[in-house]
């Protein structure tokens, strides 16, 4: 991507970060009860690397993909690296009813869904059951670190 282009894309939004401070971390997650923090240039990687499991996953720019995340790191990587991915993100409400979620995600006509199971009691149903193109795996975080690879 151009730098034309990286600046209008809001996934891009802390590049002047990682190029000043990569080391200072930009998130602490307590997600759980387990402390995890990201320096700007790992959250930098892990976005690159959710933006290119979605170009592997097939989906392409302009294509919705449905977010059913918690309150987690994982949350802001999918979100920005969509973005970097030029797919527009969907983040849903892990507090809604099963079949809203559901029906939101049809209407929506989202190409992936990326369902943290924590995030929700019926995540893996509304997951099995959304007529999406492509969902991530069950095992949400194993799902994320792949893409880290």
């Amino acid at each position: 991507m151009d730098s034309v282009n990286r600046r209008r894309n809001l996934g891009f939004f802390f590049d002047a970060s990682v190029a000043r401070v990569p080391e200072k971390i930009a998130i602490i997650d307590l997600f759980g009860g387990n402390e995890r923090r990201a320096s700007y240039r790992q959250l930098d990687e892990r976005m690159n690397a959710v933006a290119s499991m979605l170009a592997r996953f097939g989906v392409t720019p302009g294509e919705r993909v449905a977010m059913l995340i918690g309150n987690r790191t994982e949350f802001i990587e999918f979100f920005f690296g969509s973005m970097r991915a030029g797919a527009i993100p969907l983040p849903l409400n892990t507090r809604l009813a099963a079949d809203t979620l559901e029906q939101i995600i049809a209407e929506a006509a989202c190409a992936l869904g990326a369902v943290d199971p924590s995030s929700h009691r019926s995540a893996l149903a509304i997951a099995r059951r959304s007529p999406t193109k492509r969902r991530t795996s069950p095992k949400f975080r194993n799902a994320i670190a792949a893409a880290h690879v």
